[in-house]
C-alpha cells in the first residue's frame, strides 16, 4: 500500500541498505510519511492520514468501549515556551537593517503578549511575504503534549503516525509501546496535538 508520490527520483543508490533508500525517498518526497510492516505487507502512508478507534471488551458478553474514554498513567502539559505569535523579517547589508514585512496573531498576541521572532534573508532568494507567513503558520503554535495508558483488544494495534481522537480534539500518536499482562492489552501512547 503506497499513496501517490509524484516526485522524480534521479539518484542511483550504492551501499544503502532497502530500508535507507525508501527513508531517503520519502524525504525527498517531502518527508511527514510513515512505513510499517502490516499481514498485507509493506505499507506506506502520510504521517496523519490514517485513525486509530481502539476498542476493548470489560468481559466477552459485554459491548465494545472505546479505550481512550478509559485511560490510566495520564500525564498533559502545554507549553507556549517555543511559540512566536509575530514575526519580523529583515535583511542586512553592509550592517544596515531593513525591515520588509511583519505578519501577527493578534489572538495569541491578546492571549499571551508579543512572543516574537525575527528572520534575517537574502532578498534576491526569499520573498519577504512567503518566508513571514510560512514562519508564523509554524511557530504559532501552542505545544501540547498528553500521554496515557489504554488497554485494547489484543488483535488491534494502535501505532505511531496514526491520529487518534481524545474528547472531541485530534492528536498525532508520535509513539505506542504495547504490552500483554495478564491476557490484557495494555498501551502506552505518547501524543501532541495535531494541527
Amino acid at each position: 500500500s503506497i499513496p501517490p508520490l509524484e516526485t522524480k527520483i534521479t539518484k542511483i543508490y550504492f551501499d544503502k541498505t532497502i530500508a535507507e533508500i525508501l527513508q531517503d525517498i520519502l524525504e525527498i518526497c517531502g518527508g511527514g510519511y510513515n512505513l510499517d510492516m502490516t499481514p498485507k505487507g509493506l505499507r506506506i502512508y502520510k504521517i496523519g492520514s490514517i485513525y486509530a478507534y481502539p476498542e476493548f471488551r470489560l468481559s466477552p458478553n459485554t459491548q465494545l468501549l472505546y479505550s481512550p474514554s478509559i485511560r490510566g498513567n495520564v500525564s498533559h502539559s502545554v507549553s507556549i515556551e517555543d511559540m512566536k505569535n509575530s514575526i519580523k523579517v529583515i535583511t542586512e547589508t553592509d550592517g544596515n537593517y531593513s525591515v520588509k514585512k511583519v505578519v501577527q496573531d493578534t489572538d495569541l498576541i491578546d492571549k499571551f503578549g508579543l512572543l516574537q521572532e525575527v528572520v534575517t534573508i537574502d532578498p534576491e532568494k526569499e520573498n519577504a511575504d512567503i518566508v513571514a507567513q510560512q514562519k508564523l503558520s509554524q511557530l504559532s503554535k501552542i505545544q501540547e503534549s498528553y500521554s496515557f495508558e489504554i488497554i485494547e483488544a489484543v488483535d488491534s494495534y494502535t501505532r505511531a503516525g496514526y491520529l487518534i481522537s481524545v474528547d472531541g480534539i485530534d492528536y498525532l500518536i508520535e509513539g505506542s509501546s504495547h504490552s500483554i499482562k495478564n491476557d490484557a492489552h495494555f498501551v502506552k501512547l505518547e501524543l501532541k496535538k495535531f494541527w
